[in-house]
């Protein structure tokens, strides 16, 4: 186990506090529980921004360059998956 020292605004201090105890767990496991699905999140998002991009190299290389309307296709697919991307463009 790691420790580590984190500076935070009052008010979410007192927040995490409020939740960590409402869950019934030390503010500890609770900020590692809060970092750990937030840092997956981020990992998938940048994984699903990668294969996206790679998807439309390959239908580039098929079918010429891709529009703005179908980088926006991309996009708006990605999004309706609760995926925010930036497609390369």
């Amino acid at each position: 186990m790691e420790k580590m020292s984190v500076s935070m605004p009052a008010e979410v201090a007192e927040l995490v506090r409020s939740q960590a105890a409402d869950a019934g767990v030390p503010v500890s496991a609770w900020v590692t529980a809060a970092a750990r699905e937030k840092a997956t999140a981020a990992a998938a998002a940048a994984a699903a921004a990668v294969a996206a991009d790679e998807l439309l190299a390959g239908a580039e290389a098929l079918h010429g360059p891709a529009t703005a309307a179908d980088r926006a296709w991309v996009a708006e697919v990605l999004a309706s998956a609760g995926i925010t991307a930036r497609v390369a463009g």
